[in-house]
């Protein structure tokens, strides 16, 4: 099992959601820090990622 919450993101879809962990990540954290006998400070939060959107090669033109 995951010891670490980045870990248990890797190997279930906890944090990858709509709202990328800031509604179940500490819940997250405390399920698996109960689960390996840990502190919750040990097991660590989800890291968050900003979600990616494709953008039109014509942003990325400046005009002169």
């Amino acid at each position: 099992g995951a010891d670490e919450s980045n870990r248990a993101k890797a190997f279930s879809r906890v944090g990858m959601g709509r709202c990328q962990g800031r509604y179940c990540g500490n819940a997250a954290a405390e399920i698996i820090a109960h689960a390996a006998r840990l502190p919750v400070e040990q097991v660590g939060r989800l890291r968050g990622q900003a979600p990616v959107k494709p953008l039109p090669i014509a942003t990325e033109v400046v005009a002169e």
